[in-house]
């Protein structure tokens, strides 16, 4: 009994994730723009959540697999973002970087720099917008915030090519283990 409890938790949480990408998905029909796994999920059910984001129609990222994401914390390291990614591109030249950035003053500086992807992590409606208006197709953009299901197709055409939303990998009805 303790083993079909299991198992039906473990059912329950992975269509529990395929089913609130599928129902985001959807908003996104026809628009040039898709959810990116975020890569949070349950400790040790990584690989099981980002196959049910698969299967609700999201995507991993696969074409930029050898991606280094440069935050802040990363950057303040070396004088500028082109300076941290000649630092990486040294060590392995295939490596794509993205910079991630949480406000406009961060966005505007990496607009400037040699990174063709930009993340933006906010929930500030007005920076989503202001942002995607400075960058003006320069860059291909990443939004990486909570959007709600109602906001979520009026916020892709705005220009994001990839959206994250973490809690629809880890939002869903998580396994007890007992």
């Amino acid at each position: 009994l303790k083993v079909e409890q299991l198992a039906l938790n473990f059912v329950r949480y992975m269509s529990g994730i395929a089913s609130n990408v599928a129902k985001f998905n959807l908003e996104l029909a026809n628009l040039d723009t898709e959810l990116l796994y975020s890569g949070h999920a349950v400790p040790g059910l990584e690989d099981f959540a980002a196959m049910a984001f698969l299967h609700g129609g999201g995507i991993l990222h696969e074409e930029n697999k050898n991606y280094c994401v440069f935050t802040s914390n990363t950057i303040a390291r070396f004088e500028s973002i082109d300076d941290a990614i000649k630092a990486v591109k040294e060590i392995d030249k295939s490596i794509k970087p993205i910079v991630e950035v949480n406000d406009q003053a961060e966005f505007e500086e990496a607009l400037f720099s040699n990174a063709s992807v930009i993340r933006l992590n906010t929930s500030k409606e007005q920076v989503i917008k202001n942002c995607s208006i400075i960058n003006n197709d320069k860059k291909i953009l990443e939004l990486q915030s909570e959007i709600e299901l109602k906001r979520l197709r009026l916020t892709a055409k705005l220009g994001y090519k990839y959206i994250i939303i973490p809690s629809l990998s880890d939002a869903a009805k998580s396994l007890p283990v007992d």
